[in-house]
């Protein structure tokens, strides 16, 4: 069947359980878009992989991409459900750029990775002074979705830069500052996401 777009397939999707609260393609050359879904129940969230394969109204089905699917951990940085009648605000545009990261665990990554960030996961002053850190820096982080606390499977970010910078400055930042994620324990694929793709409100609004 035709898939819809738009207001309709949200309510399509939502009809169903499910809710696209972001959707960032990297430009018509990028190879990678990333999207990142609420499920409203277990038996939704058992049905994921399926519908966004299968269904006539997922919008990456009929065999186009290959959906790698990771649920995330209870206690992920997330956005606010998207199952409420309230309307959504309408989100403020950045003064700069938006990137997803997708971080991948080195050989025996994960122990080190976790003992570096587990303390400030862990403790809301530790956690609060990192995020200052990152926005004294000119950057954001939206939302971080690890499956697993102490887990070695793939993490997923959305970043945002107070200024417009291309992937390899980011790049350079998400692996070699003190105050982000690093590149001791993962490799960090960055990838830009375009202009007018679905992403969250700005910490870094346009003037």
């Amino acid at each position: 069947g035709k898939r819809e777009r738009g207001p309709a397939g949200a309510g399509s999707h939502k009809a169903l359980g499910y809710v696209n609260h972001y959707a960032m393609p990297c430009g018509p050359d990028g190879a990678k878009l990333n999207c990142l879904w609420e499920c409203q129940t277990e038996d939704a969230a058992a049905k994921f992989q399926d519908f966004i394969d299968n269904d006539a109204v997922s919008p990456a089905s009929g065999g186009t991409f290959t959906n790698d699917c990771y649920r995330a951990m209870p206690g992920a940085l997330v956005p606010a459900t998207g199952f409420t009648d309230a309307e959504p605000a309408e989100p403020k545009a950045s003064s700069g750029a938006f990137f997803w990261v997708l971080h991948t665990f080195k050989p025996d990554g994960a122990a080190g990775f976790w003992g570096k960030i587990g303390p400030a996961l862990g403790d809301p002053a530790k956690f609060a002074a990192m995020v200052e850190g990152h926005k004294a820096a000119g950057f954001y982080n939206h939302s971080f979705v690890a499956t697993k606390a102490g887990g070695s499977d793939p993490m997923v970010c959305i970043w945002e830069a107070k200024a417009d910078c291309t992937t390899e400055e980011f790049q350079a930042f998400i692996d070699n500052n003190d105050i982000a994620p690093g590149d001791e324990f993962l490799d960090n694929a960055v990838f830009k996401i375009a202009p007018g793709a679905s992403v969250p409100s700005a910490m870094f609004p346009a003037e």
